[in-house]
């Protein structure tokens, strides 16, 4: 199922029956961004789980006009430090978070921010440097893209009917 515009943004998930049992529906879930996908190899992912927390993440998104209107480079790593700062006395701060856990668990980080009248979706596959704890925020690649307040409500509600139709 597609759920949104591929070219802008969208989700692609389908159940995968031989992954799933009576408790766990499983199967494969991906961002399109602009037209490319994330993640970018296929992942076993507990849709019912994922797909619940990703909707409560994508009912307000957090305004925040100075990492809305921030250059792509800037605003990314701005919010990647927000939700995982180096600082072990700072608390992780997810209000931009929006990776399914899956996601995150392989290094893609998505994030969501909103100027109150749009919606910036940025992404990119961030390495984890485990024997200095930190993340190698240098020379990502990013994607983003811009869209309505509208076009994330139509993705909401979506994925509503899909958790709906696998239950």
């Amino acid at each position: 199922m597609i759920i949104g515009n591929p070219d802008k943004f969208s989700i692609l998930t389908d159940l995968v029956k031989e992954w799933s049992n009576t408790s766990w529906y499983s199967g494969v879930f991906f961002f399109c961004i602009g037209g490319e996908l994330f993640p970018k190899e296929i992942l076993n992912v507990t849709l019912n789980s994922e797909i619940w927390t990703l909707k409560e993440k994508l009912q307000n998104p957090s305004i925040n006009e100075k990492l809305f209107n921030a250059e792509k480079e800037k605003a990314f790593v701005e919010m990647c430090r927000i939700t995982f700062p180096e600082n072990c006395d700072i608390d992780n701060d997810y209000q931009y978070y929006i990776s399914p856990p899956t996601f995150g668990d392989f290094g893609y980080y998505t994030f969501i921010v909103s100027n109150g009248e749009q919606i910036r979706i940025m992404a990119s596959k961030v390495n984890y440097i485990i024997n200095e704890s930190v993340h190698d925020l240098n020379n990502l690649k990013i994607s983003e893209v811009f869209i309505t307040n509208g076009e994330l409500e139509e993705i909401f509600w979506g994925l509503s009917s899909f958790l709906s139709e696998t239950e």
